[in-house]
């Protein structure tokens, strides 16, 4: 068996110096929260298809401080309308609208895209995207078949 005392520190001592080293790792933390946010820390979104469930997206990515939603995509003039006056309503900003996605994708500063469009169009969209460099969040199915990219 050992014989060598387990501690030769006392208790209050211990308590001490613990609680020293606890606050300055507290002050730290705290103080690593408090810097200003970045725009750079926010990704730049693209919602592709803002019907019913794009705008079921819209709801919940307006909530978050770290996106904004910077494009809304759909061939259909209301859809994208009523997705901009949504975003408008929660952010403040409304976002810009286009009827083709190309155009949105030849946008550098578009990070990801949200794709919620009918099935038939989650490959090509999806592909297009990545093609352009986008991080791609599609609606399942992603496509009908592998042929299709599925």
């Amino acid at each position: 068996m050992n014989s060598k005392p387990l501690s030769t520190t006392p208790r209050r001592q211990f308590i001490k110096s613990s609680s020293a080293s606890i606050g300055a790792l507290a002050t730290v933390h705290l103080a690593s929260g408090l810097r200003a946010a970045s725009p750079n820390d926010k990704v730049s979104l693209g919602i592709i298809g803002p019907g019913g469930m794009g705008r079921s997206h819209i709801r919940n990515l307006v909530q978050r401080k770290d996106a904004e939603i910077a494009f809304v995509c759909d061939p259909d003039a209301n859809h994208r309308a009523n997705a901009a006056n949504m975003v408008g309503a929660e952010t403040g900003i409304k976002p810009k609208q286009l009827g083709d996605l190309r155009e949105m994708l030849e946008v550098n500063s578009v990070d990801a895209v949200f794709i919620a469009t009918p099935d038939h169009w989650h490959a090509p969209a999806a592909i297009l995207a990545a093609e352009a460099g986008k991080h791609v969040y599609v609606e399942k199915p992603c496509s009908h078949n592998i042929r299709k990219g599925g």
